[in-house]
């Protein structure tokens, strides 16, 4: 996740832990002035994920986060880079992603994560959030096959 609200909102609603990475200094800093104290937060640059081991969480969740990279290719590897840090059976929601053609990149399955399974795009209408449809805002839930021990 981005070093924004998400993972403290998790961390209150199901007391879970996480751990923040953003690319910006400012993000950063603002998650650790608002951070719950048993949340790792912003440990690391998120420009390079290759820090995180394979099979490393039971879940990747990324929310207003993806959605800044702008070519659906580099959008591909890096959530091809997060299903390979889920456990087997692991799941990854990439939240917040938006424009028509990125959802039709998508919903064509032109991003081929070996192992794993896009589950459902859920868009704007989903969610019943009528601001989001300006954007055209979706979302991906993402399984990691239970046998796979890497991508």
């Amino acid at each position: 996740s981005g070093c924004g609200t998400m993972l403290n909102y998790f961390h209150l609603k199901y007391n879970s832990t996480g751990i923040g990475i953003d690319v910006t200094d400012d993000a950063v800093k603002h998650a650790m002035s608002h951070r719950q104290p048993s949340q790792l937060f912003c440990l690391l640059n998120g420009v390079d994920l290759r820090a995180f081991e394979d099979n490393s969480f039971d879940a990747v969740v990324t929310w207003a986060t993806v959605y800044h990279v702008r070519r659906t290719m580099q959008q591909c590897e890096i959530v091809t880079n997060l299903v390979r840090m889920l456990k087997p059976g692991g799941r990854a929601y990439i939240g917040h992603l938006r424009t028509e053609k990125t959802q039709e990149y998508w919903k064509k399955k032109k991003c081929r994560i070996p192992g794993a399974t896009i589950a459902r795009i859920r868009d704007w209408k989903t969610f019943k959030q009528k601001s989001w449809k300006r954007h055209d805002f979706f979302s991906l839930l993402i399984y990691k096959d239970a046998t796979v021990t890497n991508v």
